[in-house]
């Protein structure tokens, strides 16, 4: 079942995104902090593919540098959707919360 956020057209969700960026419901910057999380975990996901490629033409890597650089994508990829999933959470119950203001 679809939330109200997921209901928005891309430009409401837009507005929406910022008017929680504006509003205090944004307790302690969560929304700016959540952004920073997806940013770093992209750029780990980046950086740990290019360690992949590398550790594949290096001929004397080991099995563990294969896991290692495996978890370490994963975590990425488990922080980047929560950290959206989270972030999408929070606008949907501040447009909730608006609308039981009005």
């Amino acid at each position: 079942m679809k939330n109200k956020y997921q209901r928005l057209s891309k430009e409401e969700r837009k507005k929406a995104c910022d008017n929680f960026k504006n509003s205090e419901d944004n307790k302690n910057r969560v929304y700016e902090k959540l952004t920073r999380l997806k940013i770093i975990s992209l750029f780990g996901f980046l950086v740990e593919l290019l360690g992949m490629v590398v550790d594949i033409y290096r001929y004397k890597s080991s099995v563990w540098v294969y896991v290692f650089d495996a978890v370490v994508v994963i975590i990425c990829f488990v922080a980047f959707y929560k950290a959206e999933e989270m972030r999408s959470r929070l606008v949907n119950s501040y447009l909730i919360n608006v609308d039981k203001k009005k």
